[in-house]
């Protein structure tokens, strides 16, 4: 017997990253990070919980059943 085709959902958690950096004024810090965030500067992403995704969409897998 086949097993009924799985959906696919597409889901969101909201986070955002938190930069951690050494400058003399804050205006200096938003510019190393205007320059450099993401590529060369380690961030730490923070997450809501996962209880609170948002489901975006669903879609029919097409894949053919064995």
């Amino acid at each position: 017997m086949k097993k009924p085709k799985k959906s696919i959902y597409t889901l969101r958690v909201r986070g955002c990253f938190l930069y951690s950096i050494k400058a003399d004024t804050e205006k200096e810090a938003r510019q190393i990070l205007e320059e450099k965030g993401g590529i060369d500067i380690e961030g730490k992403l923070i997450t809501e919980s996962y209880t609170n995704a948002h489901l975006l969409s669903r879609e029919d897998n097409k894949e053919k059943n064995i």
